[in-house]
């Protein structure tokens, strides 16, 4: 957090900012990213995780969801 309170660009940033639906495996699931960050030219979703979990089929879907906006 001491990056984002120091960095000029970044306006503001928010923990736990909302929640998104998605589907995986025919369920539907709730997800809430770690922090919103607002910038001066854009706004972040920030997931904070251990890089051993990134890849796992769970999350990848997560992300395709929220990339083709159908979370």
């Amino acid at each position: 957090m001491y990056l984002l309170e120091t960095d000029p660009d970044v306006l503001s940033y928010h923990s736990q900012p909302l929640s998104i639906f998605y589907t995986f495996n025919n369920r539907q699931r709730r997800y809430t990213p770690d922090f919103l960050v607002e910038g001066r030219h854009k706004k972040l979703l920030v997931e904070v995780k251990p890089a051993s979990k990134v890849n796992s089929d769970k999350n990848l879907s997560l992300f395709r969801a929220i990339a083709s906006g159908g979370a």
